[in-house]
């Protein structure tokens, strides 16, 4: 599992750095701040509930809220950033997992 979000979706600046420089051959997984480890990660999960994934992602929000490495702005951000791709139920959905994530 991954300890905070930041670790399971990588360093985008590292992924934009490389983008940018013209390492046409270089893949999201070996620019993700060196993890190389996405299907480890990813499988983790298969197979839970989705009671089990809610909590698991309550958990790891509040731990990284309390550590002060999760902020509202990051997850107002990253809300906006999805949102265009999801139906207008999976954005109501969303939102509301992100208001209550905040709290």
């Amino acid at each position: 599992m991954a300890k905070d979000f930041k670790s399971f979706f990588g360093d985008s600046k590292v992924e934009n750095k490389n983008q940018n420089s013209g390492n046409k051959g270089t893949t999201q997984k070996e620019t993700a701040g060196g993890n190389n480890n996405w299907n480890e990660e990813i499988n983790k999960f298969q197979g839970k509930s989705e009671s089990e994934l809610m909590q698991e992602l309550f958990t790891i929000a509040h731990k990284n809220k309390s550590e002060g490495t999760l902020h509202n702005s990051e997850l107002d951000a990253f809300a906006e950033q999805i949102s265009p791709f999801l139906t207008s139920e999976q954005s109501a959905r969303l939102n509301m997992l992100i208001n209550q994530l905040k709290n």
